[in-house]
């Protein structure tokens, strides 16, 4: 969750939001993550996190 906001709060700009650079962030925190269990479950989050900012379908179909 910390690399969601880290990302989020990086691709801030003085007029609003970039979406390049956030998903340029969350890439790079993705090839961070290992790809074994129990720390492979950040992908998840990074992935429903990143739609959900996005504004994307999440995998439970449901938006906010």
């Amino acid at each position: 969750m910390a690399k969601l906001v880290e990302a989020l709060l990086a691709s801030l700009r003085p007029y609003g939001f970039s979406r390049k650079r956030f998903v340029l962030a969350i890439r790079k925190a993705a090839r961070t993550v290992p790809d074994r269990e129990p720390d492979s479950l950040q992908h998840a989050v990074l992935f429903e996190g990143s739609n959900r900012i996005l504004g994307g379908q999440s995998l439970g179909g449901a938006r906010l």
